[in-house]
């Protein structure tokens, strides 16, 4: 966690999930990404609560489906160095 010390220097990341229901039927696409922030904002108090006693609390149970990131952000300095641009 970047606000805490020495956050910056952790190696690798983990996205904490929260679960977040929206009513969109009735929103425009302007007023959409407003009603999810608000949303997020109320939620803000919980988000280090793990994600088990979520799903516990809504009667919910076994694992998400996970999805696996890898960025080697070297090549960007080598194409930088190179002249291409992106």
């Amino acid at each position: 966690r970047l606000e805490e010390a020495g956050g910056d220097t952790g190696l690798g990341l983990f996205l904490n999930t929260v679960p977040l229901r929206a009513e969109v039927a009735d929103l425009s696409w302007s007023a959409l990404p407003v009603s999810v922030f608000d949303n997020e904002t109320a939620l803000y108090a919980h988000r280090r609560l793990p994600l088990e006693r979520i799903q516990a609390a809504a009667g919910l149970s076994g694992p998400l489906p996970t999805a696996f990131n890898y960025t080697d952000f070297h090549v960007y300095d080598r194409l930088a160095r190179s002249g291409i641009r992106l």
